[in-house]
């Protein structure tokens, strides 16, 4: 049976996953600190360190965990770079720590984390910022992929990135992902009901829209034991044939972050225990050794990664999927001013559509107005139209 590990429950924003958790009654566990952060050269990331304490594997009960991680707050933290400057982090928030605004990690340095919490000290090793090579592509390729929830089998498009580098090999990658699709209400309204009449409107200005999300998962590739230092086509996110995202225009953005061998080593790690089948004592899942130790006391065990890591990024627009069927959110018409559908029945400010002389149908107002599936009218200044060529 497949489920989610401890790991899971302490980088609840770097993954998500589908699958069923089986969480068996545990007595008597110790909480393990857990410590994250990314350093990276890209000033529009600004460096937080997160610290927590694991959740053990606990009981469930009325379908939650009965176990949320800790945060820990009142630590010291601090970053040291190997031309002995300084940056502290102040705590904003439980268990997060910023760098202040004008702390800025440069290429070719190398830093050391170091955070003390009561009598006890923890330390990474310094970690050299290396420059990321820039990615040669980003592409996508129609694919099928069974669904997690009922295993439907399903269209969609696969994406994939390729880089080089021209430094000796191996290099070590891990790629974050954010998208941006254009979308659009379906149905164009002649009327407004405003809670007693209707008069004269179109919802014309409402109907497209933009959205982003951040996409979940961890994705990483290594040139580790090849002839050269390049990757080709490393799989990246699946998009599927439901929902509003492939139906006009859809945009990745990859940030690729050239890490290092040991941050590599943790994040597969974290993978095998994310996607591996196993029963609960294959593997102890709070066992994931990071970078960071506990310097005062090498006896007590920390989990969790220091990445420094140089970034370089690339964005794709991919145009509606004519290989196959897309289904967009669905929307369905009905008759209002009916005896099953009075008038009074529907809220004000609402949008119908005169479809004959007289009759007026109308649906749910997210079916007229884009901004109600989430999005906004005003276009991401980074948008690029479709072009003849594509």
């Amino acid at each position: 049976m497949r489920w989610n590990k401890l790991i899971l429950l302490t980088i609840l924003a770097l993954t998500a996953s589908c699958v069923e958790r089986f969480i068996p009654e545990t007595t008597g566990y110790n909480k393990v600190l857990f410590i994250e952060c990314l350093l990276s050269n890209d000033t529009a990331i600004r460096p937080v360190v997160h610290v927590s304490l694991t959740a053990p594997v606990v009981s469930q009960a009325g379908g939650k965990l009965t176990y949320v991680p800790e945060k820990v707050s009142g630590a010291s933290v601090r970053i040291e770079c190997d031309d002995n400057t300084v940056a502290y982090f102040p705590q904003f928030g439980a268990g997060n720590y910023r760098a202040s605004t004008d702390f800025k990690a440069e290429t070719g340095k190398s830093y050391k984390l170091i955070i003390q919490i009561d009598d006890k000290t923890y330390e990474s090793d310094y970690q050299k910022l290396n420059q990321a090579p820039p990615m040669d592509s980003i592409s996508c390729r129609h694919v099928l992929q069974k669904r997690s929830e009922d295993g439907l089998i399903i269209d969609g498009l696969r994406f994939y990135a390729s880089t080089q580098s021209s430094e000796p090999g191996p290099s070590f990658y891990r790629w974050t992902l954010d998208a941006t699709f254009r979308y659009q209400a379906p149905f164009l309204s002649t009327h407004l009901w405003d809670g007693r009449y209707i008069k004269p409107a179109t919802n014309i200005l409402l109907r497209d829209c933009w959205k982003s999300k951040n996409i979940s998962g961890i994705y990483i590739g290594n040139t580790r034991g090849l002839s050269e230092n390049r990757i080709q086509e490393a799989p990246l996110n699946f998009e599927s044939q439901y929902g509003n995202e492939l139906t006009i225009r859809y945009s990745l953005n990859v940030k690729q972050y050239n890490i290092s061998e040991s941050a590599m080593d943790f994040w597969e790690n974290v993978t095998k225990l994310v996607n591996e089948t196993g029963t609960l004592y294959e593997t102890q899942p709070f066992r994931i050794e990071g970078n960071i130790k506990c310097t005062s006391d090498p006896s007590i065990y920390v989990a969790g990664i220091f990445e420094v890591a140089g970034v370089s990024t690339l964005r794709i627009f991919v145009n509606r999927p004519t290989s196959f069927t897309i289904f967009p959110l669905e929307c369905f018409l009905q008759q209002v001013g009916t005896r099953d559908f009075p008038w009074y029945r529907l809220p004000a400010e609402s949008f119908v559509t005169e479809q004959s002389p007289n009759v007026y149908m109308t649906a749910n107002q997210a079916c007229y107005d884009c901004q109600q599936r989430g999005g906004t009218l005003e276009k991401p200044p980074f948008w690029i139209e479709q072009i003849a060529s594509e």
